[in-house]
């Protein structure tokens, strides 16, 4: 089986110094519980890592942290490992 065959084919983004608040908005707009955290270069969108609701919720809720305050980039897991979609898994 192809890697292909089992992502996801349409992701979705957030700038890595958008607030928690921004990014809870934006997964719930597109009906997703993970972003790509990007940050903004003339050439375009490079991806610095990823941002999940549980990280909202561990890093900015239940840690009492202002979610209209904090960036993604304070809570945001780096080092983000990807596969080329032709890859075989399984």
């Amino acid at each position: 089986m192809k890697a292909e065959e089992i992502c996801s084919r349409q992701l979705f983004h957030v700038c890595a110094t958008a607030t928690l608040k921004e990014a809870a908005s934006r997964m719930r707009d597109h009906g997703v519980g993970i972003l790509l955290v990007t940050n903004d270069l003339p050439t375009g969108h490079r991806v610095a890592g990823i941002i999940t609701e549980r990280d909202i919720v561990v890093l900015g809720v239940a840690s009492g942290m202002a979610c209209d305050v904090m960036r993604v980039e304070a809570a945001m897991t780096t080092g983000v490992v990807t596969i080329h979609r032709g890859a075989q898994v399984g």
